[in-house]
């Protein structure tokens, strides 16, 4: 018999036939209404409708998502509701790292959810700072070093935002850091055994932090976007309109979202959101080690 196993993913109920370990657990809950089922199975290459976007790696219509990364893995996304997984490698690791950031993305699309390139942790009083830039900027190594200062995580590389009752709101994607080899060994977080290889052949690794996840969603304290193009470490208030134009850039699978027929919904977001969130750039040396202290001016700025 198939196991059932009961999960949250951004909030979202999802119900699954493969374990999926950076996930949340639900078990011992009743199935939820609506959520999103996982089951293993051969994928087909083919869409019902004509695909609007097509890559060497992904198709999709808007209720329709196709992915296949030959020698990893196969699925498919159909109306936000199911997931379909054709594994195809022996490591489980290394192919739930393409469905976590894939298969999880086309589902929100699909639910008209979006989710941001953000990493994140907790203020005294409770509040979300997040931190927008894109892959290998910091934003991960800059939550971890907050984190050695006394601040909380809240997520890492992705969070939903949303506004609820008027109040700008966070949610959380699920309880796994992901680093970089040099990040993995300067960082004192987290015990190095903790760690896993994601993907073989590249230093990048896993760390779990379920103990410490907070699924309800969190007020937004503040966006600060990350910018190691610079020859000075400093911080500065930035205006509603440029808060706009990096926070779209900083949408999730950015790429995917025309095909989708999300812009406007997305518009409509991030313009109520940076109307009532203090918005900031934060600036850093990339060609010298100033992680530490670019650590220590932000959390100096946000406590």
């Amino acid at each position: 018999m198939i196991p059932t196993l009961r999960y949250k993913v951004f909030g979202l109920p999802l119900v699954s036939e493969v374990q999926l370990p950076a996930l949340v657990s639900e078990d011992g809950f009743e199935t939820p209404d609506n959520p999103v089922r996982v089951r293993l199975g051969a994928v087909s290459d083919t869409l019902i409708e004509r695909p609007i976007k097509q890559t060497s790696w992904f198709k999709f219509d808007e209720q329709q998502f196709v992915f296949h990364l030959p020698g990893t893995l196969k699925f498919s996304v159909s109306y936000g509701s199911e997931i379909v997984l054709e594994p195809l490698h022996d490591d489980m690791n290394h192919v739930l790292l393409f469905f976590y950031s894939n298969a999880i993305a086309a589902v929100l699309f699909q639910r008209g959810i979006t989710p941001f390139h953000v990493s994140g942790v907790l203020d005294a009083a409770g509040k979300a700072w997040l931190f927008a830039a894109p892959s290998r900027t910091g934003k991960s190594t800059t939550a971890l070093k907050l984190k050695e200062r006394g601040f909380e995580l809240f997520t890492d590389d992705t969070a939903l935002l949303e506004v609820i009752d008027g109040r700008p709101m966070a949610i959380a994607s699920y309880p796994m850091v992901r680093v970089w080899s040099e990040t993995l060994e300067s960082q004192k977080v987290f015990d190095l055994d903790r760690a896993y290889q994601m993907r073989p052949n590249i230093d990048k690794y896993g760390i779990h932090f379920h103990d410490e996840f907070l699924q309800d969603p969190v007020e937004i304290g503040g966006i600060v976007f990350l910018n190691n193009k610079t020859d000075d470490l400093r911080i500065e208030k930035v205006s509603t309109i440029e808060a706009f134009r990096l926070l779209r850039q900083n949408v999730y699978r950015t790429n995917w979202v025309a095909g989708m027929g999300l812009e406007k919904e997305i518009y409509t977001l991030i313009s109520s959101v940076v109307s009532k969130v203090p918005c900031y750039q934060a600036f850093r040396p990339n060609n010298e080690d100033s992680f530490d202290r670019f650590a220590e001016m932000i959390g100096e700025w946000i406590e």
